[in-house]
Order: structure tokens, then sequence, then C-alpha cells
């Protein structure tokens, strides 16, 4: 997502987020709604009351002692999602996180470490790799939001006889989120389990879910910024031998995550060392915010950005309110709050699961004739596929963020006017029950598998979707547009050391896709070093004329998510190709040894 603008409808004839996301809360509650009646291959009945009959919504509040315990079950950590591709979930210790000073209260042990997920040839031991991808997801992302292109980048790299490794990382947040509910479901192919954990206290081990967390829950949270990030990223780097990093390790961000590897690369350490020293390139898709060169006075890190809401999400505030307020810690779902994350992960498990299943749910019903302008009885009977094409894909959802080309409906559609301005379209035949046409059997072809952006969501011991994300890595972000901070700034006071932007000669291969165009990264690419620097497989060669120093990828007719989501498929897709392109054009030559990783 990106971080430093405010909705943007230009040029996508989409609405306000704030909007958007009150639309798609009222939609994704069809997920969970009454599944107890099956028609036309629905789920059969596994003998396990797994969720609510009746609703997604809390009851009373009032226990029910009639409900059986589940018995939690957990997922592989270990698993190779198609053949030749293994992907790894590996815990990672992380810098220690400093105390909020107006709380006292410092990130707990167990949170000062991470969770990576480490995409390789499923070979035992592991490949000697060309290149090293590390993956920075954007703002509300978890480590398998880049797994459709890692998944590429590895096969493609095992069939030119040169290893490719994907190390995608999550920020420390992701750990504080209950995911028995999610893991177990998963483990029994039962969607539902989770559906009652979260939304109707029913108990996994005995224990119901103790709610979701706030900003109240985690002071410390005001320290998880851009400083901790980085050092983060540096000490996975440190694990790669110094003499292979400036050859071998490339950084790979989407969106906010791309904002990140490019101050990175801008960072000056403590000891001297700058972070364009250790790696051999950075991979930039779809951020707006680089093209933003305007930071923050001191007065406005502290006290008020004095700007809009970042991307219709959260209105930012400064450092001082981000520590003392708990409302401010923390991105902000409007109307539904972090339970509209939860939904979406089960709508993608029962899509995932039981894709052709047709389910009876009113709720479903009433949500979609909001969002499709749909008397609620002409809303017609769907998969559960349809039902999560309806709500995410392009054609039909009302919002950018999380619109993507995954398909079709089988049914006939209508255009209308959506209810915040948009030309789509919905469905027109009430009595037909609506399956869903996959990407490939479209024409023309689009770019995303269903079921492989439904597996990303759930599957595994983590998830896509960051449940609690620190405002204050926006801010700090914000402080440091341009990666030229002066030395002696409030931002170097505040631990915030992107002062090298302009002597940083790694190359850049930039991805401009539903949120940006080619000349979006003009000021990126004028504000670095103007050449690529000694040690590097194309020393000397200038930004402003050569390719090989900085290359703008356009694909106009994909939207913001397409580019990490889309199938391998270069007749349509070029971002893989592209991707694979420029890591063994820059990489050194032969392979190193394979790092080892807990």
């Amino acid at each position: 997502m990106p971080t430093t603008s405010p909705l943007r409808t230009a040029g996508h004839g989409r609405p306000s987020l704030l909007l958007v996301l009150a639309a798609l809360a009222a939609t994704l509650a069809f997920g969970c709604g009454d599944d107890s009646a099956p028609v036309d291959g629905g789920p059969t009945d596994s003998g396990v009351d797994t969720g609510s009959p009746d609703s997604s919504m809390p009851d009373s509040g009032m226990p029910d002692s009639g409900r059986p315990d589940i018995v939690g079950m957990s997922v592989p950590s270990d698993q190779v999602l198609e053949p030749g591709v293994r992907r790894e979930a590996i815990l990672l210790d992380a810098p220690v996180g400093p105390a909020n000073p107006s709380t006292s209260e410092a990130t707990p042990t167990a949170l000062n470490r991470y969770r990576l997920l480490r995409y390789r040839e499923d070979v035992s031991p592991a490949a000697d790799p060309r290149a090293i991808l590390i993956g920075v997801p954007a703002m509300l992302g978890g480590a398998p939001a880049f797994q459709a292109l890692a998944e590429a980048l590895v096969r493609r790299g095992t069939a030119a006889g040169e290893p490719i490794e994907v190390w995608s990382m999550e920020r420390r947040g992701n750990l504080l989120e209950d995911l028995r509910g999610m893991d177990t479901a998963e483990a029994m192919g039962e969607p539902n389990v989770a559906n009652g954990y979260y939304f109707d206290r029913r108990t996994i081990d005995g224990e119901a879910f103790p709610g979701f967390l706030s900003g109240s829950d985690m002071s410390y949270a005001s320290e998880w910024g851009l400083a901790l990030q980085v050092e983060e990223v540096h000490q996975l780097i440190a694990r790669v031998p110094a003499a292979e990093r400036k050859g071998r390790v490339f950084l790979l961000g989407h969106a906010q995550g791309a904002e990140v590897c490019e101050r990175y690369g801008a960072w000056r350490f403590a000891d001297g060392s700058r972070g364009a020293d250790e790696i051999a390139g950075m991979v930039l898709i779809d951020s707006d915010g680089l093209a933003n060169e305007a930071t923050l006075t001191e007065t406005q890190y502290t006290t008020d950005p004095a700007e809009p809401p970042v991307g219709g999400l959260a209105t930012i505030k400064g450092l001082d309110a981000i520590r003392a307020d708990p409302t401010r810690r923390l991105v902000q779902i409007p109307v539904f709050g972090t339970d509209l994350l939860a939904l979406a992960e089960i709508l993608a498990m029962r899509a995932n699961l039981d894709p052709t299943a047709v389910v009876l749910d009113p709720v479903r019903d009433q949500s979609l004739s909001l969002l499709l302008n749909l008397d609620v009885a002409n809303v017609p009977p769907m998969t559960n596929a349809a039902a999560y094409g309806f709500a995410f894909d392009q054609d039909y959802a009302s919002f950018d963020i999380t619109a993507l080309h995954m398909g079709k409906s089988d049914g006939p559609t209508a255009t209308y006017t959506s209810i915040f301005g948009a030309m789509l379209e919905q469905p027109s035949d009430p009595t037909h029950t609506y399956a869903w046409i996959d990407y490939d059997a479209t024409d023309p072809v689009e770019f995303v598998s269903l079921a492989d952006n439904t597996a990303s969501l759930f599957m595994g011991p983590t998830n896509l979707i960051e449940w609690y994300s620190p405002t204050r890595l926006i801010l700090d972000l914000m402080a440091t547009r341009g990666a030229a901070v002066p030395e002696s700034g409030y931002q170097a006071d505040n631990g915030l050391r992107a002062f090298d932007g302009a002597l940083d000669d790694a190359p850049v291969l930039a991805i401009a896709a539903g949120f940006t165009t080619p000349a979006d990264y003009d000021s990126l690419r004028a504000r670095m070093a103007p050449a690529l620097g000694a040690g590097r497989a194309h020393a000397g060669a200038l930004r402003a004329s050569d390719e090989l120093a900085f290359k703008v990828v356009n694909v106009p007719g994909m939207t913001h998510g397409d580019p990490i989501n889309a199938v391998d498929d270069p007749a349509h897709n070029p971002v893989p190709e592209a991707v694979h392109a420029f890591l063994t054009d820059e990489a050194s030559a032969g392979t190193m040894p394979a790092p080892t990783l807990p």
C-alpha cells in the first residue's frame, strides 16, 4: 500500500479507501454467515461443531458450556507448495526494541524476533545460490505477500542451473497475532473453526479467543519504527558472508516496503558502513511514495505531520502522540478494526479449500446487495470462489488497494455505477448460480490465480496480512523522504540515519503498475549516485541513460497487487522474467555456499 499519499482516484476511477473499507467490512462478512445448510455440492458435515450457525458477529457474551471444545492443531513450518519449490518458516532473533519513554514499557523478549519465509529449490542439502533476494512487504503485509513471485524466481533459477533464494521478511508485530484458530481450521480443512474461534467464543484447547489487541496492549510498539526495521534487515544480511553480500544480496520492496529498501541503501550505520555497500541491487515495485521528497519538519515529526490520512487508513500523528496515545500506535481499519483482517483470511480459506461449495448465507446476500447495488432479493447464489471474486476482482470490487485481475464470474452481468461512482459489473440473473472462471480461461487471459492468491492469505504457520501494523514506521518514512537527511538534524537524534542516498550506487529495477507510472521514479533516479560504483557487475553504467543502472518496467494493465501475485506467464506477465534477468545480470558469477539459517 502507498505510505505517503491519501487515496488516489485520478486515473483509477476508484473511491476513498475510508469508504471502501467500510463496504469491504460488510462484504467480507459474507464469508462467515450460515453455511450449515449447503446446496449443490456444499461442504459435508464433518461431525464437528466448528462455528456459529447463525452469525459472523459475537453473540450476547454469555458463556455456552454446551459447545464442544476443539483440540488445537498446528500446520507444518516446512512445506513444498509446488513441485520443486520448498518454503521454510524460520524464527530469527531481532534487535532489542527500546522502551517507550512515556510508559517505560519495553518490547517483550519473545517479540525481539520475527518470522522469515525462505523459498528455495526443493533439494537437500540446500543448493548453493547465485543470488538471494530479501523481500520487505508493504504496510499491513506479511511474509507470504511475495509468494507467487518467489516461487517463479526459484523455478527460473533452478531451470537455469543458477539457484535463487527468496527470503521474505515480516515485522515482529505478526508474532502478536493469535493464529490458533486459523492454524486449527487449516489443519482440519474446516474454515468455520476459525470463524467460531474469533467471532463466536468457541474454544480451542479449552481456551476462548481473548480478543484482538489494541495500542493500549502494546505501548512498546511506539518504538517499532524505521531504525528497528533497518537493523532487522541489516542483521539478516549479516548471515551472508561479507565477501558475498555486494555481489549476491538484493532487496525487494512493494509499496511501503520499497521505501524501506531505499532508506536501507542510504543508511549509514554507527560503524560508518553503508547499506548500499552490502547489496547488489534493489527491486522496487509500485511505490508512489518514492516520488515524494517533502520531508517533515521537527515540529511536525514530534507533534503533528499535518498531512492527509495515509492511504485512507490512518491519520498519522507525531511521535509524542504515538508514544502517549494508545489510539495512535497502530494502523486502524475503519468500521471493523482488526476483525476485518481475520475475516479476509477466513473468506480466503473457504474459497481455497472448498471453492465450488454453494452455501446459504443471508449475511452475505445483504452485504453484496450494498456492494453491487442490487436488491437483496436479486443477489444470486454463488460458489465460495465466486464470492471471493466478487469481493476482490478488479471488474467487480470497488477498492483498488486489494483489487486483482483473477478471472470472472460465469454468469451474465450488467454494467452499473457503484455506490462510489465507479463503472463496474454486477450479476444480473438472480436465478443463476454463479461460479468462477479462473484467470487462464478468460479472454484475454488475466494475471492472478484465485487458488494461488487465497492460499497465500492463510496457508502455513503465518499469514499474508499484518494485523498489528505500527504507525511509527510510517512516520519515520515520512521524516526521511529523499533519503538524504542532515547528519545534525532531528532525524539523527531519533536514530534515523538515512544520510547517504546520493551515494547509493546500487542498480535498481523499478516496476510501475496500478499506482505508479515510469515518471514517478524519475526523482529517485535523480537523487541516487549518477553511476554504478566500483565492484559492481556494471560499474560505471550511468543511471540517466543505461538500463543496467536503472530500469523501469511499465505494466499499466496491472493493478497495484498484480505484480507480486500474478502467475509466471511471460506472454502476459513480464515481472518474473524482468526480475530474474535483473538478478542474473547484476549478481556475481558462479554461486556461494548456501547460508545456514536456524
